[in-house]
């Protein structure tokens, strides 16, 4: 009996031994297969990710440089700000020279205003002056000598 049980016991083994290595080449390719699939998949997801950062990157690229134009511009406005509180402090004194009758003055600061900040907005196409002399007054003491001393009204006209 246990010669039976054996035998019975080793012709199981012998045909488990001759399958078994038809069901572990299949059970590897199984395997082989899943891990494939598995590995497509996350390739698959490995691609939309670094797509995902490639969009991130250009639309943080972008918002770089729209921040730096927006630096640009935000100077610029600042500078005419300041051009302009400029101009606005020269006009002041320009209208307080012409109060206190100081006409040389006035002229004076007048063309700073024009010379030194272009024109008076800085945005127009043409610009034309034209001096009057609008009456001699008596002449000026400078030190020794008589000066004539003239009154001048200054007409600036600005074309758009």
């Amino acid at each position: 009996m246990i010669i039976i049980a054996s035998s019975k016991y080793w012709q199981r083994k012998s045909i488990m031994m001759r399958h078994s290595g038809s069901c572990e080449k299949r059970r590897v390719h199984r395997k082989i297969n899943r891990l494939r699939a598995e590995m497509a998949g996350i390739r698959k997801q490995q691609q939309c990710i670094r797509q995902g950062q490639r969009e991130i990157r250009e639309r943080f690229e972008e918002i770089e440089s729209e921040c730096d134009e927006l630096k640009r511009e935000t100077e610029l406005v600042s500078q005419a700000s300041d051009n302009n509180q400029l101009r606005l402090d020269i006009m002041l004194k320009i209208l307080q020279a012409r109060q206190e009758n100081d006409f040389a003055k006035a002229a004076d600061l007048t063309c700073s205003l024009r010379s030194d900040h272009g024109y008076m907005f800085g945005h127009f196409k043409e610009k034309s002056a034209s001096l009057r002399m609008i009456a001699r007054e008596t002449s000026c003491y400078c030190g020794l000598r008589r000066l004539p001393c003239y009154t001048f009204r200054i007409d600036v006209c600005f074309r758009i």
